[in-house]
C-alpha cells in the first residue's frame, strides 16, 4: 500500500471512533461507527495476511474488527 493510505486509514477510523461516540446519544450512528470500524479491521486482516504478518502482529486488528461487529450486532437487535 501507498504511504498516504496510512493518513486515509487513520482518517477513517478516528470518524468511526467519532461516530461510537455520537452513538451513545443515536444509536444510529453507533451502528455506522462500529460497522466503519469493522470493515477497516477486516481491510487491516487482510493486508496483514497479503504481508505474511505472525499472529502477533495481526491480534490487535483482529480483536478491534471483532469487538466492533459485536458492537453493530448489538446496536442491530
Amino acid at each position: 500500500m501507498p504511504q498516504w493510505f496510512r493518513v486515509v486509514t487513520g482518517l477513517v477510523e478516528l470518524a468511526g471512533a467519532i461516530l461510537l461516540i455520537v452513538g451513545y446519544w443515536v444509536p444510529t450512528s453507533a451502528m455506522a461507527g462500529a460497522l466503519l470500524l469493522a470493515r477497516t479491521g477486516v481491510g487491516g486482516i487482510l493486508t496483514h495476511i497479503r504481508v505474511k504478518d505472525s499472529f502477533k502482529d495481526t491480534a490487535m486488528i483482529l480483536f478491534l474488527a471483532i469487538l466492533s461487529f459485536v458492537v453493530f450486532f448489538l446496536y442491530l437487535s
